[in-house]
């Protein structure tokens, strides 16, 4: 049985697990002038939020907006300074922030003077311990400036939007790069920043043979990291994504032999999987002897335990708590700049259950380890050659099936 049909037979639908528990059980806010609790002295990340794009890509489910002016940029971070400024006010004093890390919509499309004031704030912030932060970034726009203010913020890591490599595919979906864009975007790179892609499996038009330039592309262009994610047909999205081509999705079937594909090619060229559709060079950046750890906003080599997000829709996360913007962008700004109070949609004080289940993912995906008390149970319900049943590491093979095995183990946890 290869690996396609294995995942076909063990398809598992529901939370991936980059953040958990999953925001249906939070709480709504409803009270005025929600509060968060503070990072500790160990200090805190940044993810910011910048939902502005130039065009809609018909595969895209993020928050954003389609806006050039430079007006709504401005006004947009203006709310952001003042989020922070309201969920900040009584940190300690010299707190020391750990890592920014930018998502959207696409960061690098953010107006001159609206990145002019932001960045002028986050560099009053930046101290000798911040380290390692991530910006996405669309490579068709991807300037020297833009690797160099990057730097200005210690963001040492680049993700690039790819998606795939062949122009009919991207065309369909509203996507219009050539692989000069590529090569050109990593060309404005500075030599200490490294960088990864995003690539899409289940894109309409995808086959065997669309693929067959992968290899040669991927081989040149050299990313140091490699994020294969599964497209979601979003339903809140359909007429978006109907409009613009064909979006007739592959068969399941059909859909994990391009997933089966792409990771060939990955191992052909030397990249680890790490699983939950990571892959990371060989002795590249990434390939370091510690863990690397994983959220919503991407993988990070360092443990960050308070995760402040700022902007629409952007999720707060500590070992004990979650939080989540309004996901409406007016409402948002007006909640923040008019009410002066802070846009929290959701909360969510995490149970003790749900901590030791954060531990055992951390386990599960950062060191591809079977905790001790769930090994028993495990073995049980997954195949054999998923875990080394003396050691309890999880196997390569197994590491396609991480989400399998972090399903099964919520569920013996929570039934204990």
């Amino acid at each position: 049985m290869n690996l396609a049909e294995q995942l076909t037979k063990h398809h598992s639908p529901g939370n991936r697990f980059s953040y958990y528990p999953l925001s249906s059980v939070w709480t709504e806010v409803k009270k005025d002038k929600a509060v968060l609790p503070n990072p500790t002295s160990a200090g805190y990340g940044l993810y910011i939020h910048l939902p502005f794009c130039r065009e809609i890509c018909t595969y895209c489910g993020c928050n954003i907006k389609i806006s050039r002016k430079e007006e709504e940029h401005i006004h947009y971070v203006q709310a952001l300074l003042k989020e922070f400024e309201l969920k900040s006010k009584n940190f300690e004093k010299d707190l020391p922030l750990l890592s920014i890390n930018f998502g959207g919509g696409t960061p690098n499309t953010l107006m001159p003077g609206a990145q002019e004031l932001l960045w002028s704030k986050l560099k009053e912030l930046v101290s000798s311990k911040t380290s390692s932060g991530l910006m996405e970034a669309d490579p068709r726009y991807f300037t020297k400036v833009d690797a160099q203010n990057a730097l200005e913020l210690k963001i040492d890591r680049i993700c690039f939007g790819v998606q795939d490599f062949n122009d009919e595919i991207l065309s369909n979906v509203n996507r219009r790069q050539s692989h000069q864009d590529l090569f050109r975007a990593r060309e404005n790179l500075d030599s200490t920043q490294s960088f990864g892609i995003d690539l899409l499996w289940g894109l309409p038009k995808q086959t065997k043979e669309s693929m067959e330039n992968w290899r040669e592309v991927l081989g040149k262009l050299s990313p140091d990291w490699i994020s294969f994610y599964p497209l979601a047909k979003v339903p809140w999205l359909e007429s978006i994504q109907q409009a613009y081509g064909d979006f007739t999705l592959p068969s399941r079937e059909n859909k994990y032999l391009l997933y089966q594909w792409g990771v060939e090619i990955f191992e052909s060229l030397g990249y680890k999987n790490l699983g939950m559709g990571h892959f990371i060079k060989s002795k590249g950046p990434l390939d370091q002897e510690g863990p690397i750890y994983r959220k919503v906003s991407g993988l990070f080599a360092q443990k960050i335990s308070y995760l402040m997000g700022l902007g629409v829709s952007s999720i707060t996360e500590a070992d004990h708590f979650m939080a989540q913007n309004d996901k409406i962008i007016d409402r948002y700004i007006h909640t923040i700049l008019t009410k002066e109070e802070l846009p929290i949609l959701k909360f969510h004080e995490k149970t003790e259950l749900e901590k030791e289940m954060n531990h055992h993912i951390e386990e599960i995906f950062s060191f591809h380890q079977i905790p001790k008390e769930l090994r028993e149970g495990l073995q049980e319900q997954v195949p054999k050659q998923w875990i080394d049943a003396q050691t309890g590491r999880i196997t390569p093979l197994g590491k396609h099936f991480k989400k399998n095995i972090m399903q099964i183990s919520e569920n013996i946890l929570f039934k204990a």
